[in-house]
């Protein structure tokens, strides 16, 4: 089930993203457990079988390509829900934090260069995850923002009071009281838009910025701010948009405009949505200018280095990595690949794809009219098709190599020009999962009640056993890990530094079966 906020692949049973935590659609009905499992699912989308674990995959933003060489976050963060203990366990990559969260911490919020998190639980507690190390900074929150340069994290308590922690300080100032639970805090953490009910009952709508609060208007509610606050942008009760300058009046941009929207590094460009599905940007205040006729979900970079940072759990602006949001590639809800020049003017270059990017930036790959194809970014209608059949497939980060499932679940290996070569038969590639050294990792002879065989392979290699009882293996930028099963009560959970060996992290208790 792909979220259509930031593209994120999750579960089909997933009721909210694993990524932004938005709600996702309700899911179709699954007649075989092994029919069109992983149905045209990109490297991206590899979804490990569920066990009743509660997880979220967390690789923040770091996203400039140098070179052939991607920026890779500096760490994942993955979390366990102990459904007996009422606890979430925290991985950072292959290691398990040994301080526990009470509760569900169902959402986990990374900073651009991926060091610093924020987990917000079903307790309404407020974590701070930094390194290898956590921390409990606030209890009895209400909603939260965190900046996307991983300074700052505004947060309102049950008391509405707004509170702005200071990441490097280790301490939480007050900065206004009767706050509303709707927060926008800037890339640099230094400026917030916030809401208070004031005496006659009217929603205002308040920019802090410099130690100083000043109010934008009534019945205004925050999406997103600039660094320096030279920009603030809101919507109003009719869901009318808004900017606001500096030191001038507000500006309407466009009606009919949903909450959520994509900005750039510091805030100064904006991307926004309309009821009507249609996408727009915004540079520096100016007036709108149309980039696709639908909603643009993200922007296009190699998969293991992430694409979002979220702001919370208030009304939050996903920040994308880049100094500007022009001259930038975006891929649409329904698969609309657009490309958008320095001067706001946007192509659309591809047509309902499911398409990938390589370390590189330059090569792409996608599925489209029941075949695979391969090409280079900067001429995507020249891509050639090199398997010509529908096939389940999962790609190595420099686009080279190919595994694909056939229609007899047959696990075949393709590099370039070569021929097939069979790996593997009866594989369950609903969990299978490429690392980004391009090591594939697959479950043989699945049953939902034991799980099956986890096997590696390389460049086509033979397949190496790793394990078995094994209900599910994922991958993300920095491990790669796997469930076991021990009984119908308890899993193990076994990670790795991104290789084939690995070690066992924890046992999470009352774990459902698979399936």
């Amino acid at each position: 089930m792909r979220c259509t906020y930031c593209g994120e692949e999750n579960p089909n049973e997933a009721k909210f993203c694993q990524k932004c935590g938005a709600e996702l659609p309700e899911a179709p009905a699954q007649d075989d457990a092994k029919k069109n499992i992983l149905k045209r699912l990109p490297k991206k989308a590899i979804i490990g079988v569920a066990v009743c674990i509660a997880l979220v995959i967390v690789a923040a933003l770091a996203v400039k390509i140098i070179g052939s060489k991607p920026a890779y976050p500096a760490n994942s963060v993955t979390t366990f829900f102990d459904y007996e203990e009422g606890q979430t366990l925290i991985m950072v990559n292959n290691k398990l934090l040994s301080t526990k969260i009470e509760g569900n911490a169902g959402t986990v919020v990374g900073d651009f260069s991926a060091k610093n998190f924020v987990a917000n639980t079903s307790e309404d507690e407020l974590y701070l995850i930094s390194g290898d190390k956590m921390a409990k900074i606030a209890e009895d929150v209400d909603s939260y923002a965190f900046s996307a340069d991983g300074s700052a994290i505004a947060y309102v308590n049950n008391d509405m009071a707004l509170m702005l922690y200071s990441v490097s300080g280790g301490k939480a100032t007050k900065i206004a009281d009767d706050v509303e639970d709707e927060l926008a805090i800037s890339p640099d953490g230094k400026s917030l838009l916030y809401t208070i009910e004031n005496d006659d009952y009217d929603i205002e709508l308040f920019l802090y910025d410099s130690g100083k609060s000043a109010s934008l208007g009534k019945e205004l509610s925050p999406v997103a701010v600039s660094n320096g606050a030279k920009y603030s942008y809101f919507v109003n009760e009719d869901d009318s948009f808004y900017v606001c300058q500096k030191g001038k009046e507000k500006v309407k941009l466009a009606e009919n405009v949903q909450r959520g929207a994509m900005i750039n590094k510091d805030g100064t460009e904006i991307i926004f949505f309309t009821d009507d599905g249609k996408s727009y940007v915004s540079v520096k205040g100016e007036e709108k200018m149309r980039l696709s006729n639908s909603e643009i979900m993200y922007e296009l970079k190699p998969y293991h280095t992430s694409r979002f940072c979220g702001g919370g759990n208030g009304s939050v602006a996903y920040a994308v990595n880049s100094g500007s949001l022009l001259n930038n590639t975006y891929v649409s809800n329904g698969g609309d690949v657009i490309k958008v020049n320095g001067k706001g003017e946007s192509d659309k270059v591809l047509s309902d794809v499911e398409i990938e990017l390589s370390d590189n930036g330059k090569t792409i790959t996608y599925l489209k009219d029941d075949s695979i194809f391969r090409g280079k970014l900067s001429k995507p209608s020249e891509a050639k098709e090199i398997i010509e059949e529908d096939a389940d497939y999962l790609v190595t980060s420099d686009s080279n190599s190919f595994y694909y499932l056939t229609d007899d679940f047959e696990l075949i290996f393709k590099k370039g020009n070569s021929n097939p070569k069979k790996i593997s038969d009866d594989v369950y590639t609903s969990s299978a999962a490429v690392n980004r050294d391009g090591t594939l990792f697959f479950i043989e002879d699945y049953s939902s009640s034991t799980g099956g065989t986890l096997y590696y392979t390389s460049g086509g290699k033979e397949k190496v056993k790793i394990a078995d009882d094994v209900v599910s293996v994922r991958a993300n930028a920095n491990a790669v890990y796997y469930n076991t099963v021990i009984d119908s009560d308890t899993v193990s959970v076994f990670a790795s530094d991104g290789g084939t060996k690995f070690t066992k992290v924890a046992d999470i208790s009352n774990a459902l079966s698979a399936y």
